[in-house]
């Protein structure tokens, strides 16, 4: 199944031909390169793809403060939604004189969709004081706004392009706008190449989860790697936003053969989790590989209490415990004499299920100390710490 391509956006390289600059046509000799750069492709239906929209100068004449700017971004509204423009640089502002905008533009049909980036400088130094002096094209690449879209379709290649007929930039004719002046030389954007950036060239076989009480055990499964970095693990709570990282496996960078992988999830409460690797390359490209069933961990069948761990410890440990039903639970900590010295759990609600508890104690000194668990239908089980500070 193919993934979900970005086209990525460069410049042209121009060129000089028996020594006539065929950048004559450009105002001044000035050209202005453009293009999208990949930020982030999920991979997943309803997960995120996002790029950003640079612009440099070359040949840049001293007279480069920036008066307006259009540019068409095309792309499949079968396979991608726009979602906002974000990230804007921050000089290119109300602040400083300008306006900002993106929004669709007339060039929409059918499946084709385009998204326009305007600029333009209404009040930049109008009220002639000259104390705001615009915002100066760079010959560098830089980030002048960030695209964000949804994955609709992920089955689907698409191209993302710059459509060269309707971009056009325009600058005020003295440096900085100084002295201030509104008479706009305009010129059109150097039309960009499209070129295919591949998948992350890693084929993942199978991926799939086995439930061991509490545990989860992850395997999967790669035909091919190339430049494969690893994979991390990562999981949510099912219905809950934001994934957490829960591990890292490295990956074998380049094989041609089958190979295998497993991670194991130990000590998880009771609930419903999803699971997915994030197979990084080595230059950081990232793909999500999202687990398609839900993992549910369910109730014990009777009741149970760990040894608490580490132990010996010196302030922290902690203790797991197992509730075949509801009941209310009681964790007493007592000193050698049998004096109670701490309540860690006192008289509380649980529902049934799995859990763990973190306790301190860094108040008490080193020695040998009991804590007995007890529920309102379990007589009890009593063990032994040990605190060496």
């Amino acid at each position: 199944m193919k993934k979900l391509l970005l086209i990525s956006v460069l410049f042209l390289f121009m060129e000089l031909s028996a020594g006539i600059d065929i950048l004559n046509a450009q105002v001044n000799g000035t050209t202005i390169l453009q293009r999208l750069s990949l930020v982030l492709n999920s991979g997943t239906n309803g997960g995120e793809f996002t790029f950003d929209y640079k612009i440099k100068g070359a040949y840049m004449s001293p007279a480069n403060t920036l008066a307006s700017l259009n540019a068409d971004i095309s792309y499949d509204s079968n396979a991608l939604r726009f979602i906002s423009g974000t990230n804007w640089k921050s000089e290119i502002d109300s602040l400083n004189g300008y306006n900002t905008g993106i929004k669709s533009n007339p060039l929409d049909s059918g499946s084709f969709r385009c998204v326009r980036i305007s600029i333009d400088a209404p009040d930049l130094n109008s009220d002639g004081s000259g104390q705001i002096k615009g915002f100066s094209i760079p010959t560098e690449y830089l980030t002048i706004v960030r695209l964000n879209f949804i994955i609709i379709d992920n089955t689907k290649s698409v191209t993302v392009s710059i459509e060269g007929e309707t971009n056009q930039v325009g600058f005020f004719l003295n440096p900085s706008n100084s002295p201030n002046t509104f008479e706009i030389s305009d010129q059109i954007l150097l039309p960009p190449e499209n070129i295919y950036n591949q998948p992350l060239p890693v084929n993942l076989a199978s991926f799939s989860a086995g439930i061991f009480g509490r545990n989860v055990k992850l395997e999967w499964k790669t035909t091919y790697e190339e430049n494969n970095s690893g994979f991390d693990i990562e999981r949510r709570k099912t219905g809950k936003e934001g994934w957490n990282k829960i591990g890292f496996v490295k990956g074998y960078i380049n094989k041609n053969s089958v190979s295998e992988y497993h991670y194991t999830d130990r000590k998880l409460v009771t609930g419903e989790y999803n699971y997915r690797l994030k197979q990084i390359d080595l230059n950081g490209n990232y793909q999500y590989y999202e687990l398609n069933n839900i993992i549910k961990i369910g109730i014990p069948d009777k009741f149970a209490v760990s040894q608490n761990y580490p132990n010996p410890f010196n302030s922290s440990s902690k203790i797991d415990f197992e509730l075949p039903q509801n009941c209310v639970v009681n964790l007493i900590l007592y000193d050698i004499t049998g004096k109670e010295i701490k309540k860690i759990i006192n008289n509380t609600f649980y529902n049934g299920g799995y859990y763990t508890v973190d306790f301190n104690t860094g108040d008490l000194s080193s020695g040998t100390y009991f804590y007995r668990f007890t529920t309102d239908n379990f007589p009890g089980v009593i063990r032994k710490m040990i605190i060496i500070k």
